[in-house]
């Protein structure tokens, strides 16, 4: 009797739908996220004007049904919330540059679905073209495989539908560029500790205007391990103290005495 009042079995209530509560410790996030969740919220009052194609994804010429618009929200939702903005898939970028897509439980959760309503509301939202999924495997040592992650992706059809094309450009633009400031200088502290190691290698502290040179010998010491592999590493490091190569000859290559670490 309790669900006569709503009509449905997972406390669905018309007149007040529950939208998606993001973490409260979250970082701050883009503008145009929050303008996309504001919009997508629109879809609830006013589907077929708001996301036509998702309000005919029921295949019916009926309007859809209250609770599916609400679970699409609640779920898209969530799905905009953990959006990255370069690549448009659901997830979170990694310090070491790889990505985390996110499950569909993690993402139910988080929009306080239950699973079959979750998976009801994806299939709407695929079927809409308003996402898209690829499924990844992993193939295991015994030949069996196992499921991981799927990337899931927002389409930027969404954006455009509500308006916000323009600044969506903008804004991925802008997420590039800092994304590629972010690999620049991990390129660059990556240089500055194969230098610092090579000087500590060799006993010297680099100076600033050593650091050229520092990268010359980096050079030659990779030669070196091409051109006698089978030497010890000692054995290359007082080659790289040596007389300069034109100075160089195979006779003092092979007088070369292991260098004795003090």
């Amino acid at each position: 009797m309790k669900y006569l009042r709503t009509g449905n079995r997972c406390g669905h209530q018309p007149d007040s739908p529950r939208w998606f509560d993001p973490p409260a410790r979250h970082r701050q996030h883009p503008r145009i996220l929050l303008k996309l969740a504001e919009k997508v919220r629109g879809y609830y009052q006013q589907p077929a004007a708001t996301i036509p194609s998702l309000n005919l994804a029921n295949g019916s010429e009926r309007q859809q049904r209250s609770e599916r618009r609400e679970a699409c929200i609640q779920l898209l939702e969530a799905m905009i919330h953990c959006l990255d903005l370069v690549t448009l898939h659901v997830g979170f970028a990694r310090t070491d540059g790889s990505f985390q897509n996110l499950t569909l439980d993690f993402l139910s959760n988080s929009a306080r679905l239950g699973e079959r309503r979750a998976e009801r509301a994806v299939a709407n939202l695929v079927k809409a073209g308003i996402i898209s999924i690829k499924q990844r495997y992993e193939k295991q040592e015994d030949g069996n495989y196992r499921g991981l992650a799927a990337v899931r992706s927002v389409s930027q059809d969404l954006f455009v539908c509500l308006g916000l094309g323009a600044w969506l450009r903008h804004e991925r633009n802008k997420a590039k560029a800092r994304q590629k400031k972010r690999e620049d200088q991990c390129a660059g502290l990556g240089k500055s500790k194969l230098t610092l190691f090579l000087a500590s290698a060799l006993h010297v502290r680099p100076r600033r205007c050593e650091v050229k040179g520092q990268r010359n010998r980096t050079a030659q010491l990779r030669e070196l391990m091409l051109a006698y592999p089978d030497r010890p590493i000692e054995e290359l490091f007082s080659l790289l103290r040596a007389p300069p190569e034109s100075l160089r000859t195979e006779t003092d290559i092979n007088r070369v005495t292991p260098y004795k670490c003090k």
